[in-house]
């Protein structure tokens, strides 16, 4: 399962973090384009590297 960043988030509002809707344990981002990044469960990290 991977997760990407949503694009249409308000990036210098502080009650709108980039995190905000990602779990707790999405590590670092697999790829990052632009403002958004793609963030990766346990598996998806795994067979990502």
């Amino acid at each position: 399962m991977v997760f990407v960043t949503d694009f249409l988030r308000q990036p210098n509002q502080p009650q709108d973090p980039p995190e905000l809707n990602l779990p707790n344990n999405a590590a670092q981002p697999l790829l990052e384009i632009g403002p958004r990044k793609l963030y990766g469960n346990a598996a998806a990290r795994k067979l990502w590297s």
